[in-house]
C-alpha cells in the first residue's frame, strides 16, 4: 500500500509526469460520481475548485500541493458531471411528460444503423429503428434516453440508416426507465427533402457500413452474417434472444461488443495491409491513427471501442511527446478525457465493464503469469555471464504462452466477477475454460471479416471464401460452447433479493484491488531472490578510469557490461 500511494501522490511527480496521473485519474472518477448525485448548486464545485487551486499556490510541500491537485480535479469532476446530468434531467422530464400524458411530440432524429423491416403475417409492414441521435423541437439533444421508432407506411417508402427525419408521435405508456418507443404514421412524419435527409455525414457513413455489411452476407445463411457483422460492425441488435442468451450464460457474449479486443484485430489488420502497401514506418502512425476513427466511427462509438482506441493512441504517441509509454497511465488519461466528454458513461455498463476489466488485466496479469511460469518450470535457464541467453524451444514457448494465457483469462474474469452479480445476477464458470481458446477464434473471424468486406469490391468468389471459413468457425464456437454449458456448475446465478447492492460491489472491488496489489508485492519479492527470473536487462557502464591513460586499462573489463536484474 505505500508503493500505491507513492505511485498516487509521491513527491516526485513533479519530475515524472505518469505518477500524479493516477491521482488525477481516481480524483476525477470520484468526482463524476459525486456529480451526479449532487447536481444543485453546480457552480459550487467551481467556487470549491477555485478554493483548492489557490491553496496549491500558496502551500509550498509537494505532498500536500498533490493532494490540493487531486481535490481539484475531483472538484471539476463533479462540476462537468452536475452540468450535464442538469443538462439531461431538463430533457428527460419535457419526454417524461409526454408519455405520461400522451401528448404528440415532435423531433429530429437521425435513423440508426439497426434499421429494418418487420414482416407481419397480417397487415403492413412496418420499419423498426433505434436514433442515433435525437433533438427536440427547440435544438436541445436528447442523450441520456434510448429512442425506438415503429414507423407505419401506407406506401411502404421507409427510412433508410443514416437519414434525417422529423417525426410526430405519441410514447408507449408501459416503457424502462431509461427507453420509449414512439410509434409513427407516414401521415406525421415530415418528409424532408432527399437533400436534407441526406445532408448528414452519418448518411454516407451508413452507406458505406451497408455496402461492407452486404459483403459479409454472401454465401453464408443468416445466421452467420448477422453474427459476423455484430463482431465488425458492432450492434447486437441483429442477433436473436437465443443466441445471446446462448453467448451470455457461456461468459463469451462479448466477442459481439466492439471492444479492446476488436479494436486491437483491426488494428493488426490495418497494420499489415499499411505494411503490404509499402508505406515507411515513420508515416505509419498517420496513417493509422484517422484509420481507427473511421472504424470507432463505422461502429457507432461503442464506450469499449472509445477505450481502447484512445488507450492505444495515447500508448503508441506517448514516446512523441517526451513521455514513456505505460499502460497505466494511458488508461487513467483514457479514463480522464472519457468522463470529461461524457460523464454519463458513469453509469454506462459497457463502459464501466471495460474499464473495469482492462484495469483488472494491468492489475492481475503480471503476477499471475510470473505465478504460472513458476508452475509450468517455463523460466529460462540460468547462463554464465557474458553469454547471450539460448533461444528457447517449442515446448518452453508453449508453456509460456498457456501461462499468458491462464493469467489474461483469470484476471479478465476475476475483474469482472462483482460487477457480473451487481448488473446480470450471474457468473459464468464456463467462461472460464471457453475464453481460453475464444480469443483466438475471435482473431480468425475478425480478420477473415476484414478480407471479406476488402476483397467483396474487386473479387466475389474469395470474399465467399473468406465468409465460408467465418461460418466454420462460428459453428465451431457455437458447438464447443453449447457442449461446456452442460457441464454442472457452468453458469451460477443469485436471485434478485440476495444480489450485492451498490456499496456491497464498491468493496468488493476495492478487495479486488488489495489483492491485486498483494499480489504484485508477492511477485516483486519472489523475482528478487529468484535465480531464474526471465527478465534480464543488459546495461553498458562507463569505464572507471580515465581514458588518457593507458596504465589504467590494465586487467580491466574492455567491455564494460554487466547483466543486472530487474527490481
Amino acid at each position: 500500500m505505500i508503493g500505491f500511494w507513492q505511485l498516487c501522490w509521491g513527491p516526485g511527480g513533479a519530475l515524472h509526469f505518469h505518477r500524479p496521473v493516477v491521482g488525477w485519474g481516481l480524483a476525477l472518477i470520484i468526482g463524476v460520481l459525486l456529480g451526479t448525485q449532487w447536481v444543485h448548486p453546480s457552480w459550487g464545485w467551481l467556487v470549491a475548485m477555485a478554493i483548492l487551486l489557490a491553496g496549491t499556490w500558496l502551500f509550498r510541500v509537494a505532498p500536500m500541493r498533490n493532494v490540493l491537485l487531486c481535490l481539484a480535479f475531483l472538484c471539476f469532476g463533479g462540476w462537468r458531471a452536475a452540468s450535464v446530468t442538469t443538462r439531461h434531467q431538463a430533457v428527460e422530464a419535457v419526454l417524461k411528460t409526454a408519455q405520461a400524458t400522451s401528448q404528440p411530440t415532435t423531433l429530429l432524429v437521425i435513423v440508426g444503423a439497426d434499421c429494418r423491416i418487420v414482416e407481419r403475417q397480417r397487415g403492413r409492414n412496418y420499419c423498426a429503428f433505434t436514433a442515433e441521435d435525437a433533438w427536440l423541437s427547440d435544438g436541445r439533444a436528447v442523450e441520456s434516453l434510448s429512442l425506438r421508432f415503429n414507423y407505419y407506411a401506407e406506401d411502404e417508402v421507409f427510412p433508410k440508416a443514416g437519414e434525417l427525419w422529423v417525426v410526430t408521435g405519441k410514447f408507449h405508456r408501459r416503457e424502462s426507465y431509461q427507453r420509449l418507443t414512439m410509434n409513427v404514421r407516414d401521415e406525421q412524419a415530415l418528409h424532408l427533402t432527399e437533400g436534407d435527409q441526406t445532408r448528414h455525414w452519418t448518411f454516407r457513413l451508413a452507406r458505406f457500413r451497408e455496402r461492407l455489411a452486404h459483403h459479409l452476407t454472401l454465401g453464408v445463411p443468416r445466421a452467420c452474417w448477422e453474427q459476423t457483422q455484430t463482431m465488425l460492425l458492432g450492434g447486437r441488435s441483429r442477433l436473436d434472444y437465443e443466441t445471446r442468451q446462448l453467448y451470455a450464460d457461456a461468459g463469451i457474449i462479448h466477442i459481439f461488443a466492439i471492444s479492446g479486443l476488436h479494436v486491437g484485430i483491426v488494428a493488426g489488420f490495418l497494420i499489415w495491409l499499411i505494411q503490404w502497401l509499402g508505406i515507411g514506418i515513420r508515416k505509419r502512425a498517420l496513417v493509422l491513427a484517422p484509420a481507427l476513427l473511421f472504424y470507432l466511427a463505422l461502429t457507432g462509438f461503442p464506450p469499449s471501442a472509445v477505450r481502447a482506441c484512445v488507450m492505444a493512441l495515447i500508448y503508441a504517441f506517448a514516446p512523441t511527446f517526451g513521455m514513456r509509454s505505460d499502460a497505466t497511465s494511458a488508461f487513467f488519461l483514457t479514463a480522464m478525457g472519457v468522463l470529461l466528454w461524457e460523464p454519463t458513461w458513469i453509469s454506462n455498463v459497457g463502459a464501466v465493464l471495460s474499464f473495469c476489466v482492462f484495469g483488472g488485466i494491468i492489475l492481475f496479469f503480471q503476477p499471475l503469469c510470473y505465478f504460472f511460469n513458476l508452475l509450468f518450470f517455463s523460466r529460462v535457464r540460468e547462463h554464465e555471464v557474458g553469454d547471450l541467453p539460448e533461444p528457447p524451444g517449442v515446448w518452453l514457448k508453449a508453456r509460456r504462452g498457456l501461462a499468458a494465457l491462464l493469467a489474461l483469462t483469470l484476471a479478465a474474469w476475476l475483474s469482472s466477477f462483482a460487477l457480473s452479480l451487481y448488473y446480470f445476477g450471474r457468473v459464468s464458470m464456463a467462461g472460464l475454460g471457453l475464453n481460453l481458446f475464444v480469443p483466438f477464434m475471435t482473431l480468425l473471424i475478425v480478420w477473415c471479416a476484414c478480407m471479406s468486406t476488402l476483397t467483396g469490391f474487386f473479387c466475389v468468389p474469395l470474399c465467399v471464401f473468406f465468409n465460408r471459413l467465418d461460418d466454420i468457425f462460428l459453428t465451431l464456437i457455437h458447438r464447443v460452447s453449447s457442449h461446456f454449458l452442460l457441464l454442472p456448475g457452468a453458469v451460477i446465478e443469485v436471485e434478485r433479493s440476495v444480489r450485492p447492492g451498490p456499496l456491497t460491489t464498491i468493496a468488493l472491488l476495492v478487495g479486488l484491488v488489495l489483492l491485486g496489489m498483494a499480489c504484485r508485492v508477492l511477485e516483486h519479492r519472489l523475482r528478487k531472490n529468484d535465480p531464474l527470473d526471465p527478465e534480464f536487462s543488459w546495461t553498458w557502464e562507463p569505464p572507471l578510469w580515465d581514458e588518457e591513460d593507458p596504465e589504467q586499462h590494465k586487467g580491466a573489463d574492455p567491455e564494460g557490461s554487466t547483466p543486472e536484474k530487474k527490481a
